[in-house]
């Protein structure tokens, strides 16, 4: 699909270059007079209507019947810059056709591909494919409300939230981000993918290696989806038959720690002044002050972190933390300007109802292991 729209992109400069030049008034105002006063000598009146209404349809994007008008004009008049230019229109015009054709053949071959893993089971990497036949297809919209497209995004929504409230985040997230793309304008799915990719990121953080093992399940799949779509790729080595590169792995490692160690409140505080102030888009401590609270949310809801933080398994000091979080959310969201900045002020304090402090009196006390 990129190859196609490059190879459009350049074919259509280049038409659009050719016929700039030909065409610039000041250039060739004196080479137009003359013509015209030859033409008046020794061409019909109708061949300059045909030359014009050829022009017409060519700058109104009318290729076809442009490229007609100008064969018929220069036929007629053998003007050697008209055979000239329906030389290069009729290239382009061939060029436009041969990319039409690999376009509506890929389109073809993506919608069978939907097809074919609906039939063997691979409902999560259908969706994908039909968003690539939506690309390249001729009327997106119309593509989108076809019963068996409506049928398949209603299909995944439903899966994207089972997996959603198994915790199966890496399977959610990637159902939203299909949905994101086959609906774009949906705020509902862009939302969804954010809150999901959050958790994912945090396990890749935190738990890389229960992530890993996700990822290689998913990597199982992943090559029997491309073994029938792609029949004549060869598949990749199995886990099996590649070297064990567990220490080579470990040697690369990043420890959390390391990426943590020196980011301290302060900083945490002038960033976030700093974001209000210098965004390139409006930026308010409001909605600031809610994606960090939902972003505490979010660690204190996804299982498996407790492996890293022992604190989150214990239920009393988890409930009381996330009643803390609570109490912010619900103070943030009824906020009204000036007031954000002061509550952002007193949630980052030193004070005993900080963040920091509410924070090492439930489930931080004693809950970061050290790194072995």
């Amino acid at each position: 699909m990129k190859k196609m729209c490059i190879r459009w992109t350049a074919g259509g400069l280049t038409l659009a270059a050719m016929l700039l030049v030909a065409f610039v008034p000041g250039v060739l105002a004196p080479a137009r007079a003359e013509d015209t006063a030859v033409q008046s000598k020794t061409a019909p009146p109708a061949i300059a209507d045909v030359e014009d209404q050829a022009f017409k349809a060519i700058r109104g994007g009318q290729f076809d019947l442009g490229n007609s008008l100008l064969d018929r004009a220069a036929s007629q008049s053998g003007d050697p810059k008209l055979l000239q230019m329906h030389r290069w229109t009729n290239a382009f015009d061939t060029q436009l056709k041969t990319f039409s054709d690999e376009r509506h053949n890929a389109y073809t071959k993506a919608v069978g591909d939907v097809q074919l893993l609906l039939k063997n089971g691979h409902e999560d990497y259908a969706l994908g494919f039909a968003t690539r036949a939506q690309v390249l297809s001729d009327d997106k919209l119309a593509f989108h409300d076809l019963p068996w497209v409506q049928s398949l995004i209603n299909d995944s929504v439903k899966r994207a939230r089972q997996y959603e409230a198994s915790e199966k985040w890496l399977e959610a997230m990637n159902l939203y981000a299909d949905l994101a793309s086959i609906e774009p304008a949906s705020k509902e799915w862009k939302d969804k993918l954010n809150d999901v990719t959050r958790r994912v990121q945090l396990l890749a953080m935190f738990v890389p290696d229960d992530l890993k093992e996700i990822q290689d399940k998913q990597s199982k799949e992943r090559d029997q989806v491309v073994a029938l779509v792609q029949p004549t790729t060869k598949p990749t080595a199995s886990a099996t038959t590649q070297p064990d590169d567990t220490a080579t792995n470990d040697d690369f490692r990043i420890d959390w720690h390391d990426t943590l160690s020196d980011i301290h409140m302060p900083m945490l505080q002038s960033a976030m002044y700093d974001a209000c102030q210098n965004y390139y888009r409006d930026v308010t401590y409001k909605g600031l002050l809610i994606g960090g609270l939902q972003g505490l949310e979010a660690v204190m809801t996804t299982h498996g972190l407790e492996k890293t933080f022992p604190g989150l398994a214990d239920k009393a000091k988890h409930d009381a933390f996330q009643k803390y979080l609570d109490q912010w959310l619900a103070t943030a969201n009824a906020s009204v300007s000036p007031n954000d900045e002061i509550l952002l002020d007193d949630l980052l304090s030193d004070s005993k109802d900080g963040l920091l402090a509410t924070d090492a009196d439930t489930v931080w006390r004693d809950s970061i292991r050290s790194p072995t």
